[in-house]
């Protein structure tokens, strides 16, 4: 066409140029270029139009594809509303260390709203409606670790693409996976939508961000791998008001999206965790499990990931583990046994499998001493950090180190992004960086433990991983560290993980903080009266002693609320 064309404006332009011609001639070729021009110009547009439309519908037919089995697989989870303007207790930071649960009932005891008022509507509603209803452009899902927060964020995005094929004003929903956000959130928004089928210029990419063309689904504000992704994040929603729906374990990372509608997201009922094992069991084996399961396996099935666990574990062992940490452990036993049980995984690789992926645990989240663990490795990374465990450990430590970063991934106890290993969920690196450092612990002395672990928040659920897997004499010097040198916060969900007898120092501990008597006051709403607690170390106490989960703190507990409003609690 563009040759074409060149040719007959060639023709014309001499015509036009010639003696001969006359200004009517002249007016008529002048018509003739711009119905050429015009012609040419929507062609091309249509063109373009055309390759837009075509990858547009090739990128909504690929997450429909990748995401359908969660039509089938769902299992439906509750949320609940969390007012954004909390109160910190004595002693707490701006941003919550409480698990959602725990923060929830503290703000319910230690709001400064006036009695009698309904401060929120803390009515569960189901998550998948909620979300795809949500009444504000930003919306930000608490939830603990494997509470279900990237399954629900999936599920989101294969609804909303059912939407917008059903309506093409409804936005297009992306997933960003924000612990790969290594250069700029622009740069991760842009290659995901290329890797996926989307590639776009960055003014097409601009014009539909400032269009409301696109629904951002945030995975993981806490995984964050660096201060300098956390700015760029901030930055970028800063410039670009675009509809978010994003994920956290906790309420520290409000900060990033300040105007957002909070929701915590509940744990499962009895009635959904056994749906979510029927599908997974069979009828026969679901009636079984749930009647071997003891009142403390009853709490931990209320966590989606830890139920699949624990189904994984049933499956093959027909026993179910009591503990979170003896789950994880079993868990990865189960993985052992799959492993050894495959020919072509040589014996050394067998022998050192699990220690390889806890020492890896432990480095990415050590990451060099920084104040942020890491999340994905590079694959030569990966295996630096292993060869250099195994040296002086094992025999041709180069080679093993690829055999076994190999085997793991094959077993999918790592798994891979372009060049990048990263454990398939944080709660599995958290734990194997808890196995690695309970056998380096004898090689910590206090000062050590407090200033590089006790003292970093990156390091909390590994520290209370391995407080459930460590014997008494390890979870009391825990304890007892962090009471003394660090946060009594810590110590007390130390405690709440541990046995008997650190639980029950803790609460000595607690107990033996001084409070003023006239710190507590007692308001009557008409309806049996309720607590309503003035600032000061009072509140701190009790919310400290609630944490433990401990009976021990009971007695304590009753001489300031009403039984009925606080036993049911532990």
């Amino acid at each position: 066409m563009s040759a074409l064309l060149a040719v007959v404006v060639s023709l014309l332009t001499n015509l036009v140029t010639s003696s001969a011609t006359g200004p009517v001639v002249v007016g008529f070729v002048i018509f003739v270029l711009a119905l050429l021009v015009w012609d040419v110009f929507h062609a091309s547009k249509g063109k373009s139009d055309e390759d837009d439309t075509t990858s547009l519908s090739s990128y909504v037919d690929r997450l429909i594809r990748d995401y359908s089995h969660w039509a089938r697989n769902y299992v439906a989870l509750n949320l609940v509303r969390v007012p954004t303007a909390r109160v910190s207790a004595p002693g707490e930071s701006a941003g919550s260390t409480l698990p959602p649960a725990e923060e929830l009932m503290r703000h319910a005891l230690f709001t400064d709203d006036t009695p009698g008022e309904r401060r929120h509507d803390d009515t569960p509603v189901e998550a998948l409606t909620c979300l795809i209803r949500r009444g504000s452009r930003r919306t930000l899902l608490v939830g603990g670790p494997g509470a279900g927060k990237t399954t629900v964020l999936e599920r989101v995005l294969y609804e909303q693409v059912g939407l917008h094929q059903a309506k093409r004003g409804q936005p297009i929903p992306v997933l960003l996976r924000l612990r790969h956000l290594e250069t700029s959130a622009w740069d991760l928004l842009r290659d995901t939508l290329h890797s996926q089928g989307l590639p776009l210029s960055s003014e097409d990419l601009r014009e539909r961000l400032e269009r409301d063309k696109f629904l951002l689904l945030l995975d993981g504000l806490n995984e964050l791998p660096s201060a300098s992704a956390r700015t760029s994040l901030q930055n970028f929603l800063l410039t670009f008001d675009v509809p978010v729906i994003a994920t956290t374990r906790d309420l520290t990372d409000q900060n990033l999206l300040p105007d957002a509608d909070v929701y915590a997201l509940l744990d499962f009922d009895r009635a959904a965790a056994t749906t979510f094992t029927r599908a997974r069991l069979g009828a026969a084996e679901n009636d079984a499990f749930w009647n071997a399961a003891t009142t403390t396996v009853d709490a931990l099935s209320r966590i989606p990931l830890f139920l699949s666990m624990l189904c994984v574990i049933y499956r093959d062992r027909k026993e179910v583990p009591a503990q979170l940490s003896t789950t994880l452990r079993s868990f990865g036993s189960v993985y052992e046994l799959q492993m050894k049980a495959d020919l072509h995984i040589a014996d050394p690789v067998r022998q050192w499998w699990s220690q390889a992926l806890a020492a890896l645990a432990h480095a990415m989240t050590w990451n060099g001493g920084s104040l942020d663990g890491r999340l994905t490795i590079q694959l030569d990374d990966a295996e630096e950090v292993v060869r250099g465990y195994l040296s002086g450990r094992a025999p041709a430590p180069d080679a093993l180190a690829i055999q076994c970063i190999g085997a793991l991934h094959k077993h999918h106890l790592l798994t891979k992004n372009g060049s990048e290993l990263q454990f398939p969920h944080q709660v599995i690196q958290d734990y194997y960086a808890a196995e690695h450092l309970l056998r380096s612990l004898s090689d910590l002395n206090d000062d050590l433990l407090c200033a590089d672990y006790l003292n970093l928040v990156k390091w909390s659920e590994t520290l209370l991983f391995m407080a459930g897997i460590a014997d008494d004499e390890t979870t009391l010097r825990l304890a007892t560290l962090a009471f003394d040198r660090v946060d009594p916060m810590l110590a007390a969900r130390i405690a709440a993980v541990s046995g008997d007898a650190t639980r029950r120092r803790v609460v000595e501990l607690i107990s033996a903080i001084p409070v003023e008597p006239d710190t507590q006051e007692f308001l009557n709403d008409g309806d049996g009266g309720v607590l309503w607690l003035s600032d000061g170390a009072y509140k701190g106490k009790l919310t400290l002693l609630v944490a433990t989960r401990s009976s021990d703190a009971i007695p304590f507990i009753l001489e300031a609320a009403d039984a009925r409003n606080l036993r049911s609690m532990f």
